[in-house]
């Protein structure tokens, strides 16, 4: 499993969603923490299934991205979708590891209310806001089929 880089088509290729809460689903989510783990850049804060080559609506967020020198806390977010926004709106610079040596400036919301699922398929409600918003949003864009280049 390696990351995938533009211009592979399955990245604007909209994810399917998951159907199975299986162990093929587990060790999937497992090879894409390792992936990330093992990004020495500071753009890896998360990382979405297609962009490891898997069509499917599966995402992962590193929700300790202030701290670099400390373990990847990492959530697996599964069938993700974005049920609420800001009003405000930030534009900063976003990297995308599928993407490599590009920066762009992106306009997101300042915070975001997602539903998703656990690796179990229990239902999820998070509230992320400021940069972990972003990184949300990035990923969701990600299983949608946008690139950071596609949303400016």
């Amino acid at each position: 499993m390696k990351i995938v880089t533009v211009p592979n088509k399955i990245l604007t290729t909209p994810t399917k969603p998951v159907e199975k809460f299986d162990e093929e689903l587990k060790k999937l989510v497992s090879e894409m923490e390792e992936m990330l783990k093992n990004q020495s850049s500071p753009e890896g804060v998360g990382l979405s299934a297609n962009q490891v080559g898997v069509g499917l609506r599966v995402a992962i967020v590193r929700l300790n991205f202030k701290n670099q020198d400390a373990a990847p806390n990492l959530l697996a977010i599964i069938n993700p979708k974005i049920i609420k926004h800001s009003k405000k709106t930030l534009k900063e610079q976003e990297g995308c590891l599928s993407i490599p040596k590009t920066d762009v400036s992106v306009e997101r919301f300042e915070s975001v209310t997602v539903e998703a699922q656990d690796l179990q398929g229990k239902p999820l409600k998070l509230k992320p806001n400021g940069f972990l918003a972003r990184i949300f949003q990035h990923e969701i864009d990600h299983l949608d089929g946008k690139l950071i280049t596609s949303v400016i």
